[in-house]
Protein backbone atom coordinates (compact mmCIF):
# COMPACT_ATOMS: atom_id res chain seq x y z
CA UNK A 1 0.00 0.00 0.00
CA UNK A 2 1.35 3.45 -0.92
CA UNK A 3 0.64 6.93 0.31
CA UNK A 4 -1.29 8.91 -2.30
CA UNK A 5 -0.39 12.34 -0.90
CA UNK A 6 3.42 12.14 -0.92
CA UNK A 7 5.94 11.36 -3.67
CA UNK A 8 7.18 7.79 -3.29
CA UNK A 9 9.34 5.36 -5.20
CA UNK A 10 8.17 2.00 -6.47
CA UNK A 11 9.69 0.24 -3.46
CA UNK A 12 8.15 2.48 -0.77
CA UNK A 13 5.23 1.16 1.24
CA UNK A 14 2.89 2.71 3.80
CA UNK A 15 1.10 1.11 6.73
CA UNK A 16 -2.68 0.99 6.45
CA UNK A 17 -4.35 2.69 9.44
CA UNK A 18 -7.42 0.51 9.40
CA UNK A 19 -9.16 2.26 12.32
CA UNK A 20 -9.22 5.67 10.62
CA UNK A 21 -12.38 5.81 8.52
CA UNK A 22 -14.71 8.21 6.77
CA UNK A 23 -17.66 9.03 9.00
CA UNK A 24 -20.33 8.21 6.44
CA UNK A 25 -22.96 7.57 9.13
CA UNK A 26 -22.38 10.93 10.87
CA UNK A 27 -21.65 9.34 14.25
CA UNK A 28 -20.73 11.93 16.93
CA UNK A 29 -17.37 11.78 18.70
CA UNK A 30 -17.57 10.25 22.20
CA UNK A 31 -15.34 13.06 23.47
CA UNK A 32 -16.52 16.37 22.03
CA UNK A 33 -19.80 15.08 20.47
CA UNK A 34 -18.95 16.85 17.21
CA UNK A 35 -19.59 15.09 13.92
CA UNK A 36 -16.37 14.96 11.88
CA UNK A 37 -15.72 13.69 8.38
CA UNK A 38 -12.76 11.50 9.39
CA UNK A 39 -12.78 9.55 12.67
CA UNK A 40 -11.09 6.67 14.45
CA UNK A 41 -13.27 3.66 15.27
CA UNK A 42 -12.09 1.60 18.25
CA UNK A 43 -11.92 -2.20 18.06
CA UNK A 44 -14.45 -2.71 20.84
CA UNK A 45 -17.80 -4.47 20.55
CA UNK A 46 -19.63 -1.12 20.57
CA UNK A 47 -17.34 0.35 17.88
CA UNK A 48 -17.00 3.69 19.68
CA UNK A 49 -16.07 6.63 17.47
CA UNK A 50 -13.62 9.40 18.35
CA UNK A 51 -12.50 12.34 16.24
CA UNK A 52 -8.78 12.64 15.47
CA UNK A 53 -8.33 15.77 17.61
CA UNK A 54 -9.77 14.05 20.68
CA UNK A 55 -7.79 10.90 19.92
CA UNK A 56 -4.58 12.92 19.81
CA UNK A 57 -5.38 14.51 23.19
CA UNK A 58 -6.30 11.11 24.63
CA UNK A 59 -2.97 9.63 23.51
CA UNK A 60 -0.97 12.64 24.73
CA UNK A 61 -2.56 12.60 28.19
CA UNK A 62 -2.08 8.87 28.62
CA UNK A 63 1.52 9.17 27.46
CA UNK A 64 2.22 11.95 29.97
CA UNK A 65 0.77 9.75 32.73
CA UNK A 66 2.56 6.64 31.45
CA UNK A 67 -0.76 4.82 31.36
CA UNK A 68 -0.31 3.03 28.06
CA UNK A 69 -0.70 -0.73 28.52
CA UNK A 70 2.09 -3.12 27.60
CA UNK A 71 0.85 -6.32 25.96
CA UNK A 72 3.32 -9.10 25.13
CA UNK A 73 1.70 -9.68 21.73
CA UNK A 74 0.46 -6.24 20.67
CA UNK A 75 3.05 -4.01 22.31
CA UNK A 76 2.58 -0.63 24.01
CA UNK A 77 -1.00 0.37 23.29
CA UNK A 78 -4.22 1.99 24.48
CA UNK A 79 -7.77 0.62 24.81
CA UNK A 80 -11.00 2.31 23.77
CA UNK A 81 -11.38 5.70 25.46
CA UNK A 82 -14.66 4.47 26.96
CA UNK A 83 -12.83 1.72 28.87
CA UNK A 84 -14.17 -1.22 26.87
CA UNK A 85 -12.59 -4.63 27.43
CA UNK A 86 -10.44 -6.33 24.80
CA UNK A 87 -10.12 -3.13 22.80
CA UNK A 88 -6.36 -2.50 22.62
CA UNK A 89 -5.31 -0.85 19.36
CA UNK A 90 -3.35 -3.49 17.46
CA UNK A 91 -1.77 -1.36 14.74
CA UNK A 92 0.62 0.82 16.74
CA UNK A 93 1.29 3.21 13.87
CA UNK A 94 -1.98 4.91 14.83
CA UNK A 95 0.02 6.58 17.62
CA UNK A 96 2.02 8.49 15.01
CA UNK A 97 -0.71 11.07 15.54
CA UNK A 98 1.38 12.19 18.54
CA UNK A 99 3.97 13.80 16.28
CA UNK A 100 7.66 12.97 15.94
CA UNK A 101 8.85 14.19 19.35
CA UNK A 102 6.06 12.63 21.41
CA UNK A 103 6.16 9.45 19.34
CA UNK A 104 9.83 9.19 20.30
CA UNK A 105 8.78 9.34 23.97
CA UNK A 106 6.17 6.69 23.27
CA UNK A 107 8.83 4.39 21.78
CA UNK A 108 11.16 5.00 24.73
CA UNK A 109 8.49 4.23 27.32
CA UNK A 110 7.42 1.14 25.40
CA UNK A 111 11.00 -0.14 25.30
CA UNK A 112 11.35 0.46 29.05
CA UNK A 113 8.15 -1.44 29.82
CA UNK A 114 9.31 -4.34 27.64
CA UNK A 115 12.68 -4.38 29.43
CA UNK A 116 11.12 -4.32 32.91
CA UNK A 117 8.68 -7.07 31.96
CA UNK A 118 11.63 -9.22 30.86
CA UNK A 119 13.28 -8.78 34.27
CA UNK A 120 15.67 -6.01 33.27
CA UNK A 121 16.59 -2.85 35.17
CA UNK A 122 17.29 0.77 34.29
CA UNK A 123 20.57 2.33 35.35
CA UNK A 124 19.80 4.70 38.28
CA UNK A 125 22.77 6.96 37.58
CA UNK A 126 21.63 10.57 36.89
CA UNK A 127 21.56 11.30 33.17
CA UNK A 128 21.96 7.66 32.14
CA UNK A 129 18.90 5.39 32.44
CA UNK A 130 20.37 2.69 30.17
CA UNK A 131 18.42 -0.55 29.96
CA UNK A 132 20.26 -3.57 31.36
CA UNK A 133 19.53 -7.31 31.54
CA UNK A 134 21.72 -8.64 34.38
CA UNK A 135 21.98 -12.39 35.11
CA UNK A 136 19.31 -13.89 37.35
CA UNK A 137 20.23 -13.85 41.03
CA UNK A 138 23.04 -11.32 40.63
CA UNK A 139 22.85 -8.26 42.91
CA UNK A 140 25.85 -6.56 41.34
CA UNK A 141 24.93 -4.73 38.14
CA UNK A 142 27.35 -2.77 35.97
CA UNK A 143 26.24 -0.25 33.37
CA UNK A 144 28.71 -1.41 30.73
CA UNK A 145 30.61 1.38 28.97
CA UNK A 146 31.16 -0.91 26.00
CA UNK A 147 27.41 -0.81 25.42
CA UNK A 148 27.20 3.00 25.67
CA UNK A 149 26.60 2.80 29.43
CA UNK A 150 28.03 5.09 32.10
CA UNK A 151 30.09 2.54 34.02
CA UNK A 152 28.11 2.87 37.26
CA UNK A 153 28.10 -0.27 39.42
CA UNK A 154 25.01 -0.56 41.61
CA UNK A 155 22.96 -2.91 43.77
CA UNK A 156 20.03 -4.48 41.96
CA UNK A 157 17.89 -4.45 45.11
CA UNK A 158 18.27 -0.88 46.40
CA UNK A 159 19.65 0.88 43.26
CA UNK A 160 22.46 2.43 45.31
CA UNK A 161 26.18 2.01 44.63
CA UNK A 162 27.11 -1.64 44.96
CA UNK A 163 27.87 -2.82 48.48
CA UNK A 164 28.54 -6.08 50.29
CA UNK A 165 26.01 -7.27 52.83
CA UNK A 166 22.34 -6.31 53.22
CA UNK A 167 20.95 -3.02 51.93
CA UNK A 168 20.70 -0.23 54.49
CA UNK A 169 17.14 0.54 55.59
CA UNK A 170 13.89 -0.85 54.18
CA UNK A 171 13.24 -0.53 50.49
CA UNK A 172 10.96 2.40 49.74
CA UNK A 173 8.38 0.52 47.70
CA UNK A 174 4.67 -0.16 47.61
CA UNK A 175 3.47 -3.06 49.75
CA UNK A 176 0.68 -4.25 47.45
CA UNK A 177 1.08 -7.24 45.15
CA UNK A 178 0.97 -5.50 41.76
CA UNK A 179 4.10 -6.65 39.85
CA UNK A 180 6.73 -3.95 39.29
CA UNK A 181 6.53 -4.35 35.53
CA UNK A 182 2.85 -3.30 35.61
CA UNK A 183 3.51 -0.01 37.37
CA UNK A 184 3.86 3.07 35.23
CA UNK A 185 6.33 4.82 37.53
CA UNK A 186 8.91 2.06 37.27
CA UNK A 187 10.81 3.58 34.37
CA UNK A 188 12.50 6.91 33.87
CA UNK A 189 10.93 10.23 34.78
CA UNK A 190 8.85 12.11 32.26
CA UNK A 191 10.38 15.24 30.72
CA UNK A 192 9.76 18.51 32.58
CA UNK A 193 6.50 20.25 31.79
CA UNK A 194 4.59 17.15 30.74
CA UNK A 195 2.33 17.28 33.79
CA UNK A 196 2.91 13.64 34.69
CA UNK A 197 2.48 13.13 38.42
CA UNK A 198 3.58 9.50 38.17
CA UNK A 199 6.66 9.93 36.01
CA UNK A 200 8.12 12.95 37.76
CA UNK A 201 7.86 11.49 41.27
CA UNK A 202 8.59 7.83 40.57
CA UNK A 203 5.32 6.80 42.21
CA UNK A 204 3.78 3.39 41.72
CA UNK A 205 0.63 3.63 39.63
CA UNK A 206 -1.12 1.05 41.78
CA UNK A 207 -1.68 3.08 44.95
CA UNK A 208 0.43 6.23 44.77
CA UNK A 209 2.72 5.46 47.70
CA UNK A 210 5.90 7.50 47.72
CA UNK A 211 9.13 7.31 49.73
CA UNK A 212 10.12 10.23 51.98
CA UNK A 213 12.01 13.05 50.30
CA UNK A 214 15.52 14.04 51.34
CA UNK A 215 14.10 16.53 53.84
CA UNK A 216 11.84 13.96 55.45
CA UNK A 217 8.61 15.35 53.96
CA UNK A 218 6.09 13.14 52.25
CA UNK A 219 4.33 13.58 48.96
CA UNK A 220 0.67 13.67 49.91
CA UNK A 221 -2.06 12.79 47.37
CA UNK A 222 -5.20 14.79 46.83
CA UNK A 223 -7.85 13.71 44.37
CA UNK A 224 -9.55 16.20 42.08
CA UNK A 225 -12.69 15.23 40.19
CA UNK A 226 -12.49 15.71 36.43
CA UNK A 227 -14.79 15.24 33.50
CA UNK A 228 -12.05 15.40 30.88
CA UNK A 229 -12.31 12.61 28.30
CA UNK A 230 -8.59 11.99 28.57
CA UNK A 231 -8.94 11.11 32.25
CA UNK A 232 -12.11 9.04 32.09
CA UNK A 233 -10.62 5.65 31.27
CA UNK A 234 -10.69 3.19 34.17
CA UNK A 235 -7.30 2.21 35.52
CA UNK A 236 -6.74 -1.48 34.75
CA UNK A 237 -4.41 -1.98 37.72
CA UNK A 238 -6.29 -2.75 40.93
CA UNK A 239 -4.53 -1.85 44.16
CA UNK A 240 -4.57 -4.27 47.07
CA UNK A 241 -3.19 -1.84 49.64
CA UNK A 242 -6.00 -1.46 52.25
CA UNK A 243 -4.84 2.05 53.19
CA UNK A 244 -4.98 3.47 49.67
CA UNK A 245 -8.08 5.22 48.40
CA UNK A 246 -7.63 6.76 44.96
CA UNK A 247 -10.77 6.49 42.79
CA UNK A 248 -9.97 5.30 39.29
CA UNK A 249 -12.05 8.07 37.70
CA UNK A 250 -10.10 10.86 39.33
CA UNK A 251 -6.75 12.40 38.59
CA UNK A 252 -4.15 12.70 41.33
CA UNK A 253 -1.99 15.69 42.17
CA UNK A 254 1.02 15.80 44.47
CA UNK A 255 2.91 18.56 46.24
CA UNK A 256 5.61 18.91 48.87
CA UNK A 257 4.65 19.80 52.44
Amino acid sequence: MKCASHPTSEDDVSVALDLVLSNTRSVPCIGCTDIRDVVLVFQCSDRHVICLDCFQRYCQTRLNERQFIYDAVIGYSLPCAAGCENSLIRELHHFRILGDNQYGRYQQYGAEECLLTAGGVLCPSPGCGAGLLPPEGSRKVECDRRLLGCGFVFCRDCREGFHEGPCEGPAAACTCSVPNAERSGAGSAAPPGTGSAWGTTGLDRCCGQAPPTAGGAWLRPSSVQTVDLSLSVNNRIKCENPTASVPVSETVMFWFT
